[in-house]
């Protein structure tokens, strides 16, 4: 779950428009669920190493001034120092120095690993 209405809102569309292309019996897109901003409550299997593209990331997400000077001002959270971190935290789960983790939207038995980098 996310604190803002549209990120909400465009994860039910995403998902509605997964429901409509995945075929009868499996295959079609994939769709995976990614980690919490808090990094709770989140039932995650799958690692992914961002160690190569952490700053990008980081910089792009600093780009969100929006929501960063609002949860900044509102919560005193810097979403960026906290992305990092959750990134360093996910990383040291898996051996690597970051990482994102997620979860395949379909029940177990597909072959998830073939669609990743």
């Amino acid at each position: 779950d996310s604190y803002h209405a549209d990120h909400r809102a465009s994860g039910v569309l995403a998902q509605d428009a997964w429901a409509r292309r995945r075929p009868v019996g499996g295959g079609g897109p994939a769709l995976f669920y990614m980690d919490s901003e808090a990094g709770i409550d989140y039932a995650h299997s799958i690692y992914v190493d961002i160690s190569d593209t952490i700053q990008l990331k980081l910089a792009a997400l600093a780009c969100h001034r929006s929501q960063l000077d609002w949860i900044l001002a509102h919560d005193g959270v810097d979403l960026v120092a906290k992305r990092r971190e959750l990134c360093r935290l996910r990383g040291r789960e898996c051996g690597a120095e970051y990482a994102e983790c997620f979860r395949p939207a379909w029940p177990g038995g597909m072959h998830w690993r073939a669609l990743l980098p």
